[in-house]
């Protein structure tokens, strides 16, 4: 996935790892269990971040109109989905913070 494409799907990691990048600066790593792809499709606009396999990698991937489904039928979910979008951007503004 590449900075600055079109949004078209969110991913859910099943296994491997993948690395998270803007600007050719590393911002994260992302294992099992965890999922990216979700900003684009939140707010409509293209990518923020390129994502690239470290590793031998398999996602489940959702199409945008399957993931809005889903948060808009399940509270929990979408809920738990803010708090994690949150705590990255929080860490994100910390590690940017730091590298002034």
């Amino acid at each position: 996935m590449k900075e600055g494409t079109e949004g078209v799907g969110f991913f859910l990691i099943t296994s491997g790892k993948v690395s998270v990048s803007r600007g050719g600066v590393d911002l994260a790593s992302f294992g099992a269990g965890e999922f990216f792809g979700e900003i684009a499709l939140l707010d409509n606009y293209r990518r923020s971040a390129t994502v690239t396999a470290a590793e031998e990698t398999e996602v489940i991937a959702l199409l945008r109109s399957d993931f809005t489904a889903e948060l808009r039928g399940d509270a929990e979910l979408a809920v738990r989905m803010l708090v994690l979008v949150a705590r990255r951007l929080h860490n994100a503004d910390e590690r940017l913070a730091a590298m002034q």
